[in-house]
């Protein structure tokens, strides 16, 4: 097995380093492949300014640009027991603490989290 395995890397190695030698039998131009009488489709402009750091002004019909580069906003929602938990949570962001349907991990007012990192099913039974 362990012979395979060098023969195998010795034949990759020097495929590889056949493959990355230049080859001199190739002339440098072949035949055919002038590119004297190609025009080109399109042209590009190199020096047109691609971002003008306006954007964010909504000048020049930009008006509807909010971020570049930027994720979406996302929002955690939290179901309550009733109407006035939930408009309490919306003055006082520690008040969604008070959900009956939301369960922190800290755990800090009922006590600690008990751990145990077993390696199989049979173990933890």
């Amino acid at each position: 097995m362990k012979r395979n395995r060098q023969i195998a890397s010795l034949l990759l190695a020097s495929s590889m380093m056949l493959c990355s030698t230049p080859d001199a039998a190739l002339p440098a131009k072949a035949a055919g492949t002038s590119s004297e009488n190609l025009t080109p489709c399109i042209k590009a402009d190199v020096n047109k300014q691609k971002f003008s750091h306006n954007e964010w002004t909504g000048k020049n019909g930009a008006e509807d640009v909010f971020g570049i580069n930027r994720e979406e906003a996302a929002v955690t929602l939290i179901p309550y027991q009733d109407t006035a938990a939930a408009a309490a949570a919306v003055w006082d962001y520690n008040a969604r603490e008070d959900s009956v349907y939301l369960q922190m991990l800290t755990r800090e007012a009922g006590g600690s989290w008990d751990l145990t990192v077993v390696q199989n099913q049979q173990q933890a039974d």
